[in-house]
Formats: structure tokens, sequence, C-alpha cells
């Protein structure tokens, strides 16, 4: 059997290096959905199964009703596809295992397998057993049912302390790596960070296929695949796929590569520095119908300037928001939770 593996799709009107669409809302949305009919293209021609990680939608509780459209609509144009599908925390209303989620619609396809909650179960016609975790915050239980379940392939959407997301920073997580027992499994699967990496040598962020924003700066984005026989799994076969879409990228002004007004052409720049470097390295064309490139002068520390746009008024969640978004934007909903919490309690 072979298997096709993506997640953290984040379907979403975005709007910032976008253009208007008719049919896709924006043109960052048509290039999301674009990835994904990549992916189940090549299952289509390979007959393999698709695992997908979670957070198909990124607006949490409230997706518009053309996204949704628009997503549903492709599952239901490859139902010679099979997909299973565990959910993300963006896809579901609260962070708890048991929320309602916004792909149990998705379970009307003939093709599409969804995991709510967790399960552990042998893959039709094959040797091969999955076991798989949604997203949720009882950590404990979640963790005892992964320790309880070996199988061929663990696939789970949940955050491991320490992976690596922009610029190398460390991420903070409720499970570690010994938490998934990677013993047990041939191969762990895993949505939620968004940077492909590897945790142990069958450990592994998947990534997501599409960047998202600047959180995913100077990162490759794709998906992996695999293959498994008599329900063994080979690490050898797994191998990541680029997609070739616009990708975010991020310099500072004083390391400015000399190709910096081709690779606007294709892909969202950000160029940071002092203002006086940033005037002196700008020789860029800005007659473009879309300006590809997001400049941000910082100054002297004697100047009265924020980097993160925090105003005196700015209320506990808005710094947290703010900061998160900049420097860890994996963690946004989770920082503004704990802090949301705090100031309740």
């Amino acid at each position: 059997m072979k298997y096709l593996v993506f997640s953290d799709a984040h379907l979403h009107p975005w709007s910032e290096f976008a253009t208007p669409d008719p049919k896709y809302l924006t043109s960052r949305l048509k290039l999301q959905i674009q990835a994904i009919t990549d992916v189940l293209e090549q299952a289509r021609k390979d007959k393999a199964t698709v695992l997908f990680l979670g957070d198909l939608f990124h607006q949490r509780g409230s997706v518009k009703t053309q996204v949704f459209n628009l997503a549903y609509n492709l599952f239901a144009e490859y139902t010679d596809v099979p997909v299973i599908m565990i959910e993300g925390n963006h896809d579901n209303v609260t962070n708890s295992i048991h929320s309602a989620s916004t792909l149990e619609p998705f379970t009307h396809l003939p093709n599409v397998t969804l995991i709510p909650e967790y399960d552990s179960f042998t893959v039709p016609n094959t040797q091969d057993t999955i076991t798989a975790v949604s997203y949720g915050d009882e950590y404990a239980h979640l963790k005892e049912f992964i320790k309880s379940n070996p199988a061929t392939i663990l696939m789970a959407h949940l955050g491991v302390e320490g992976a690596m997301g922009a610029g190398n920073s460390k991420l903070e997580g409720a499970f570690t790596v010994s938490d998934l027992y990677p013993d047990n499994f041939g191969v762990v699967l895993l949505g939620h960070y968004h940077k492909s990496q590897y945790l142990a040598p069958n450990t592994l962020y998947v990534g997501n296929p599409v960047a998202q924003n600047f959180g995913d700066a100077n990162m490759h984005k794709g998906y992996y695949s695999f293959e498994t026989k008599d329900g063994n799994l080979d690490l050898s076969t797994l191998v990541f796929h680029d997609l070739h879409y616009p990708e975010f990228l991020a310099y500072e002004a004083s390391e400015l590569p000399e190709n910096v007004d081709e690779l606007i052409e294709t892909n969202y720049v950000r160029v940071r520095g002092e203002g006086a470097i940033i005037d002196k390295a700008m020789k860029l064309d800005t007659e473009a119908p879309i300006k590809n490139i997001k400049i941000e002068k910082t100054f002297s520390a004697n100047k009265d300037t924020t980097r993160i746009g925090i105003k005196g008024d700015s209320t506990p969640i808005d710094i947290t928001k703010k900061w998160a978004d900049e420097f860890q934007p994996d963690n946004t909903d989770t920082l503004v939770n704990i802090v949301t919490r705090a100031i309740n309690e």
C-alpha cells in the first residue's frame, strides 16, 4: 500500500499579498486549493491512500461558507481516493478532544474516514494498522491511548516540546517524543507545527503544503509519501515531495541576496533593518501589480518606536496576540488562552 501524507492546510481567504478571485475569494486561497488538488491527483495516479493530519481550515468555529464548499467539493471530486482524516485544533470549536468539528460533514463522502477523537484500526484490504489521535487537551488520557495501541502508523495532531519553529526557535508542547512511544510504531506522523522536521528516526512533523505567513519563513513546503508491505513500513520509502508554491522569505537588510528582485516575482519577501540600511540596499521594481514585499524599518533604541505595534492602551490579550503572531505563530491560540485564563481566575 502506498500513502501520501499532508497536514495543516489552513484554508482561508488570506488577504495579505493577495488579489480578489471570483471563485476562490482570493488568489492565495486558490493556491491552497491547488496544492491539495496536487496531492489528491498524485494519490489517484499512485492508487494511494491519503492521510490528512488536521487543520484543514484556519478560521476556528466560523469558516466562511465559500471556503468550506471549496474544500468539501474538492474531496468529493476524488471519491476514488481513500482519505483518512484527523481533526486539528483549528478544525474544532474548543480544545477538548470531544469538541464539535467543522470536518464532521466530510464523513458523508464515501472516500473519507474521519477520526473525530481517537481510534486504532486496520486499514481495509491491508494488514496495516493505524493509531489516530485528533487534537485535544486531555493530554494524560491521549498519552495512555498512544502507549496502549502500537500500530504500523501513528498519526496525530499535537505539540511536541522542543520542536523547531520559524528561525529555529524552540516550540512548546504538552508531549515529549517519549510520550509518543516511537518504538511501538513503524512511523509517527505529526501535524500542528508547520516546519517539516524529524524528531526521531521514524518520528516527524510533516509540515504544511503551502506557506501561511512569515511564521513559515524560509521553509520548504510539500507532502510525504511512503509504502507498506504486509503491515510493515520501510522507512527508506519515506520521501518528501516539494510543492512549488510561493514561499515566505525573511531577510535582514544587510543580508539581502542579489536576486531579491527575482524572488519577489514568485514569493513573499520581508526585509528588516534600520531605515538607512534598507534605503541603501533596496533597488526594487515597485511598479508590479502585486508588490510581494514587506519592508519593516527599525530605528535606533533612542527612537520612540515599537516593533510589533503595541500601543499604550493595548490590553494583555492584545499584547499576547501580537507577540505570538510575530514570534510564536504556531502557539498563538495556546498563549492567548493561557493569558485569558490567568486574567479571569
